[in-house]
């Protein structure tokens, strides 16, 4: 054994024949300092040791023993093999079990654990493998080899521990099997299980997991495999929580069907949730899609075998919004197409938008409004869709560009239909608007428009409608100073077909009648006869104070634009208007059609 120590042991003087005390002291002098330097070397750590040759223990322990505090791998056994021209498959050492045979007592190795180089050095990145081996007969096997390049090798005996048993050596084509049960305990975040195929540009490889049931006697609905996921519940139970179950509907060799199916337990039972099979996808209970959902069908189906009296079954487009905003647009359901060019476009649409969402609202209840537009074959303002011409909310239905919550556009003109209040057209100056209201029949009734071309002509006054109240059988004859005087801004209109009864107005003294406070109020008298009775403006049958008569003044001007009660009367025809405004005393402005 030799070590790193810096001296050596002394030459010893030539022992004199005779006793010299003096050499004898000198003797003991070199002696004591040799063993002295022996002594503290060996009390001191020697760190590194060679031994050039075999080393022998002979005890039941040989222990290698560090104190280094450190995170470093410490100690370390080596094996060296300090070769000057190292070589691929080199063996660089090996431990070796060793015994005696049963039978002659000679010593022999039963099993080894050894390493070889595995690649060139030449990249200076070195490859090894490490190998288990037993012996048989003499000769090595080996059972086990971890290299870079495939892993864990279990050779070609294999690996057997309890119900496990893996073994075949063929590459990419394993045939390893469990016979029995396979637990895999994880305690930590890791995968517990993986599988990774390492094949380059192959796309028929693939990582795989196969469930075969080999059956010699397969028949329909034979379940093929099982996922199932357990847990424990509060009572310390093993529970199923979860599973995905395979069955071949038809074992039929050539038309083979199959069915997998996911389910969970609810309210401790399990149930089938979701299935696919060669129909198609069935799933039971709620469902929920993030993210977009083809159906790539001519047919989207929503059965309900629900036989109570609510609406089922129900789409419903939800969209939830954490600050939802009057205007905001709840869901549209569109009808696509391709144009001319190909290009996917939109054809119309219907949508839903929110306007208001409850704060401005009693009992915070919400308000809504649907509304229905189509292409309008230009790409003019926001999109290729018109302003809706249809909008549904609770005040009933707008027809045309209404004021629609979201319009990106002025209100135009449109009519909306008011729940149980009418119609009402609203004018593109949004200054002025119509309202068509209806009053409660006492009979069925049926109102028919003519086919003739024209205005249809509506009148109020006092007393109502037509005529006075009358309607179209009953025409007024005569209308009174008195009520002329109490109808200023009223439309007259005086209807009579069966009969040539004229209406004769009786015109009051303007200033005097017809005090000064009326002064330009409007008195309109239409007649919508179809023929032979007429309107006459009854002037020449008043005199005031003997020579004081009206004058009527034509807007036009024109020729006998003066009319003085004296002289005639003025006549309105079938289907004329005229319209008297008074301005000063005795004094009226008249203006109108089909009048003489």
């Amino acid at each position: 054994m030799a070590n790193n120590v810096k001296f050596k042991a002394p030459a010893m003087p030539i022992p004199p024949a005779q006793y010299n005390q003096s050499l004898y002291q000198r003797t003991f002098s070199i002696l004591r300092l040799y063993f002295n330097q022996l002594d503290e070397h060996l009390r001191q750590d020697l760190g590194d040791t060679t031994i050039n040759g075999d080393l022998t223990v002979n005890a039941d322990l040989a222990s290698i023993v560090s104190t280094d505090a450190g995170a470093a791998v410490a100690p370390i056994f080596e094996l060296y093999r300090n070769s000057a021209s190292p070589a691929v498959s080199d063996r660089l050492g090996s431990l070796n079990f060793t015994g005696n045979l049963v039978s002659g007592g000679a010593k022999v190795t039963y099993a080894s654990i050894d390493a070889d180089i595995s690649a060139s050095l030449g990249s200076n990145q070195p490859k090894s493998m490490l190998r288990f081996n037993t012996y048989v007969n003499g000769s090595q096997v080996t059972l086990a080899q971890l290299d870079t390049q495939t892993g864990f090798d279990l050779g070609t005996k294999g690996l057997k521990a309890g119900y496990f048993t893996v073994g075949d050596t063929t590459p990419y084509a394993p045939n390893n099997v469990i016979n029995g049960g396979l637990t895999i305990n994880n305690f930590g975040s890791s995968d517990n299980l993986e599988l990774v195929d390492t094949v380059p540009s192959n796309v028929t490889s693939d990582p795989r997991l196969s469930f075969y049931r080999d059956s010699s006697s397969p028949a329909d609905n034979d379940h093929a495999g099982r996922i199932e996921f357990y847990a424990n519940n509060d009572a310390d139970q093993k529970t199923n929580t979860a599973g995905i179950l395979n069955r071949i509907l038809d074992v039929t060799d050539g038309t083979e069907d199959g069915e997998l199916s996911f389910g969970v337990m609810q309210a401790g039972t399990f149930n089938t949730l979701l299935t696919l099979d060669p129909n198609g996808v069935t799933a039971t209970g709620a469902t929920t899609v993030n993210g977009a959902l083809a159906v790539n069908s001519d047919l989207l189906e929503i059965t309900s075998t629900d036989a109570g009296a609510t609406a089922k079954p129900v789409l419903k487009l939800t969209r939830n919004s954490s600050s939802p905003a009057d205007n905001d647009v709840l869901g549209a359901v569109e009808f696509h197409g391709e144009n001319s060019a190909g290009t996917d476009v939109v054809y119309g649409a219907m949508d839903c938008v929110i306007v208001d969402e409850g704060t401005g609202v009693s009992g915070n209840y919400v308000k809504g409004q649907i509304r229905f537009s189509t292409a309008k074959g230009s790409n003019t303002g926001f999109s290729q869709l018109e302003e809706p011409s249809l909008t549904i909310d609770s005040t009933g239905i707008y027809i045309g560009n209404a004021n629609a919550t979201g319009s990106t556009t002025a209100l135009l003109s449109h009519y909306h239909l008011y729940k149980q209040q009418g119609f009402k057209s609203f004018s593109n100056s949004k200054t002025y608007n119509t309202l068509v209201t209806f009053d409660e029949p006492t009979a069925n009734r049926s109102i028919k428009i003519p086919d003739v071309g024209g205005t249809v002509v509506v009148a109020g006054m006092a007393g109502g409608d037509i005529n006075g109240g009358g309607g179209a059988g009953s025409p007024k004859t005569a209308w009174s100073l008195a009520e002329f005087e109490a109808n200023p801004n009223v439309l007259y209109t005086h209807y009579n077909a069966s009969n040539s009864n004229d209406l004769v107005v009786a015109v009051p003294f303007a200033g005097v009648d017809i005090g000064s406070a009326k002064y330009g109020n409007r008195y309109i008298f239409n007649n919508t006869s179809p023929a032979g009775s007429e309107i006459v403006i009854d002037l020449d049958g008043f005199t005031f104070s003997g020579t004081q008569y009206y004058v009527t003044i034509k807007y036009d001007g024109g020729t006998n634009a003066t009319i003085t009660s004296a002289s005639s009367n003025l006549v309105v025809a079938a289907g004329g208007t005229i319209e008297l405004i008074p301005v000063t005393g005795g004094i009226f402005l008249v203006t109108g059609i089909g009048y003489s």
